[in-house]
């Protein structure tokens, strides 16, 4: 297909067959509530609705969209900004510079301050997320993962994550700086945390410092990351804390034997074993220290170690508890 599939936008709107609530307004897939654009190659233009508007007329276009995905349209030169209801929204395999900036753009942050879930996934070329990241404080859910050319997350500073429930940010091995005002802001409501394979991450330690406001935290992954240092909790007794699963990976590179070792006991020692069921170590293969925190492992159902000395590491181990 030579030409693009939505020239100018009219025909896919279709202006002149849509319903009518009144003489001036024109409701325009009224009803529709999940969209997906996908593998499209020859798709490059997506025009916003007053394009089409004519004769003065209210168009209204998705009233009721909540779930839009772009997959795999790398001609694609630009979208709508504006959906009312937009709660979820998946931008996937997009290799195009101009597509990434248009699509993932400021207006669609601002113009959608309902949205609760974004995914950003597989987009080699991204290189920024655009500003405005911080006025979705509805968001619930984020993730990034598999955008190797992504430099930076926009300053969140003003922004206020307060509903942010899930936070993954993982394979973005050129990102440099993490917003520390995001995870902050988020810590009190955080469910679930995974960062990964982000080896340039300068600010790591002040991330890792919010985990002592992370109170209702349960799930928490930290693979393939730069160097930190985990100290003991000053807040919530360990008591009160929710942790269910603990998966630990560190960067070899950078970590060794003990670090490692102080680390996840740090970590525990935030959050407490009482309510810990699964707990995933790898490390390196003559690594022969398991952490203080895990020789005692009364409530863990699941235990996965890997890339550890068998002999030294399980010597201590009460394996009857398991």
């Amino acid at each position: 297909m030579g030409q693009s599939l939505w020239d100018g936008g009219s025909t896919f709107y279709g202006i002149d067959h849509c319903n009518r609530v009144c003489n001036d307004t024109i409701i325009v897939f009224p009803a529709l509530e999940q969209l997906v654009l996908s593998s499209m190659p020859n798709m490059t233009e997506w025009v916003e609705v007053e394009v089409v508007e004519t004769q003065s007329r209210q168009v209204k276009v998705f009233p009721c969209l909540e779930y839009l995905k772009i997959s795999n349209c790398n001609k694609l030169r630009g979208a709508p900004s504006h959906f009312p209801c937009l709660k979820e929204l998946e931008i996937e395999g997009m290799d195009s510079v101009l597509a990434l900036a248009n699509i993932c753009g400021t207006k669609l942050f601002y113009n959608n301050q309902h949205l609760r879930q974004l995914f950003i996934q597989d987009c080699p070329r991204l290189r920024e997320l655009a500003d405005g990241l911080h006025t979705l404080n509805s968001l619930q859910k984020l993730t990034i993962e598999r955008c190797p050319s992504l430099k930076s997350i926009p300053d969140c500073s003003s922004g206020s994550f307060t509903s942010l429930c899930s936070l993954v940010i993982r394979d973005c091995p050129e990102l440099v700086n993490l917003s520390a005002e995001m995870v902050e802001s988020s810590a009190p409501s955080l469910k679930r945390l995974e960062l990964g394979g982000l080896r340039s991450v300068m600010n790591m330690q002040m991330i890792i410092d919010c985990l002592d406001k992370m109170q209702c935290l349960d799930y928490l992954i930290l693979c393939r990351l730069p160097k930190f240092i985990t100290t003991s909790s000053t807040h919530t007794p360990p008591s009160f804390r929710s942790l269910r699963q603990l998966s630990v990976r560190p960067d070899s590179d950078s970590w060794d034997c003990v670090s490692f070792k102080e680390a996840v006991d740090g970590i525990l020692m935030r959050f407490g074993s009482n309510s810990l069921r699964k707990v995933e170590l790898s490390g390196k293969e003559d690594w022969e220290l398991l952490p203080d925190q895990l020789q005692h492992p009364s409530c863990i159902v699941s235990l996965y170690l890997s890339d550890l000395e068998y002999n030294n590491c399980l010597n201590g181990l009460e394996i009857s508890h398991l």
